[in-house]
Formats: structure tokens, C-alpha cells, sequence
């Protein structure tokens, strides 16, 4: 039988640095693991139009 794991919780594999280095190549940006790290989120992270969401 085969099987496929899957890492939800990141636990093995840190994937927010891909993600970062992904997210900063579209949008130009310069985000790293830290700014990911503050209460406010929202205000840390630069706005994208909707758009984006959709591609």
C-alpha cells in the first residue's frame, strides 16, 4: 500500500522561508520569519490587491 505524509505543522520542514522568498520575488517585498512574529499582523504585512488572491 502506498502512502503519502503530508507536514502540516511544518514540524520536519520548514517551508516559511520558501514562501517568504516566493511572496517577496512577486510583490517586491523584504518580509522575513521575524516580521511574521508580531501581534499585529495585519499591520506588518503590506496589502495586496484582491486580485492577487485569484492567481
Amino acid at each position: 500500500m502506498k502512502r503519502i505524509a503530508i507536514d502540516m505543522d511544518e514540524v520536519i520542514v520548514d517551508l516559511h522561508k520558501k514562501h517568504l522568498n516566493l511572496f517577496n520575488e512577486k510583490y517586491n517585498e523584504s518580509l522575513t520569519p521575524e516580521d511574521l512574529l508580531v501581534q499585529e499582523f495585519g499591520k506588518s504585512v503590506p496589502m495586496m490587491p484582491m486580485t492577487s488572491l485569484l492567481i
